[in-house]
């Protein structure tokens, strides 16, 4: 460091901006790139060996490291401290060893979001290759402070899915006001009692979700505001939602062609509709219990022959929907291919803002 920023009489590593209170440096390492980047900030003194721990947010990723990397240790060091944010992305076997345990220290330590993403690893020895699925356990102890949780899988073969384990009922979740759950297998507790037993849950996404409650699911919270659904698989044939305040409800993938789900709405806040893929899905296998004049924003898909396809959801939602401000659609055609139906999209979305 330059002679001219010490202070007078200060030690060759007491500069004038080692000296500053903590909520500046704090404030100076906030506007690093990395969390990577704010660990290499030890080296500047003995002054900024552990101001990196204070940081309210921080992300670690093994991609592209060795499991030599010292990972496990900053990991360690960092949930000996409170934090607002945590992001962990793991691909490594033994990082993948430690992530359950990892997580429940986390859910005791950061207020605000732990988003943890295993993804998938190519075996290289004996050893990774005798790593089985990650099991997680969801985190519903009374030390949980954690806000909001997200889980990815990352992985794209079913059999080796990481594992979610839900708590069985009656465990309640205070804390927890948003949770994500993509690509992964679910276990143990039924995912319907754990959504209505979590009394601040406002947001639930459930993406490519495997294992949930048999061919019945149903999401209750008097809490929930936004909804968003894409591809239950496992055998999924009815889906009901019952959330007084629900005001988002983004649905995909749920009534391809040949599919035999039944969905049920009960939702009389609804504001925002997001269902693109609605150009096929007949209304009779939708049932909205409440009026649909409450709608503000509206996403949906249509077939271009529409006098054969008015009776699918789209056109509903389009006919029932008498209070939509802004319209966004996408218009489908099919043709036959040998014996396979092929849906090509026939022009750029259409939006449509009215006043």
């Amino acid at each position: 460091m330059n002679s001219k920023l010490l202070e007078p009489g200060g030690a060759a590593d007491d500069d004038i901006i080692s000296s500053l209170p903590d909520d500046v440096l704090l404030h100076i390492l906030s506007f690093v790139p990395t969390t990577e980047d704010a660990v290499r900030t030890r080296a500047l003194s003995r002054r900024w060996r552990h101001v990196w721990l204070c940081l309210p947010a921080l992300a670690f990723s093994d991609i592209g490291k060795k499991p030599a990397s010292g990972l496990d240790e900053l990991i360690v060091a960092a949930l000996a401290h409170n934090h607002d944010t945590l992001t962990i992305h793991l691909q490594h076997p033994r990082h993948k060893l430690r992530a359950n345990a990892w997580l429940q220290q986390a859910a005791q330590r950061v207020q605000g979001k732990i988003s943890l993403t295993l993804e998938e690893y190519r075996p290289k020895t004996i050893e990774d290759r005798q790593c089985g699925n990650v099991v997680l356990d969801l985190p519903c102890s009374g030390d949980a402070r954690t806000a909001a949780m997200s889980f990815d899988s990352f992985i794209l073969e079913e059999d080796k899915l990481s594992i979610l384990r839900l708590p069985v009922a009656p465990a309640v979740n205070g804390s927890l006001t948003e949770l994500e759950l993509k690509n992964i297998r679910l276990e143990g507790g039924i995912l319907s009692d754990f959504v209505s037993s979590c009394g601040q849950l406002r947001r639930l996404l459930l993406h490519l979700v495997w294992g949930v409650d048999g061919p019945d699911l149903r999401i209750s919270n008097k809490l929930l505001e936004e909804l968003d659904v894409k591809m239950i698989l496992g055998g999924l044939e009815r889906l009901e939602v019952s959330c007084p305040k629900l005001r988002s409800l983004r649905v995909q993938g749920l009534g391809w062609p040949g599919s035999k789900i039944m969905a049920r709405f009960c939702t009389p806040c609804l504001e925002e509709i997001y269902w693109p893929f609605s150009y096929s899905l007949p209304k009779s296998e939708v049932d909205f219990l409440c009026g649909m004049d409450t709608v503000r924003r509206l996403n949906v898909g249509l077939f271009t022959h529409v006098q054969t396809y008015e009776s699918h959801l789209g056109h509903w939602l389009l006919r029932s929907c008498t209070g939509v401000h802004h319209l966004d659609v996408s218009l489908w055609s099919d043709k036959m291919v040998g014996n396979v139906y092929v849906l090509n999209l026939q022009d750029i979305p259409c939006l449509f803002i009215i006043s």
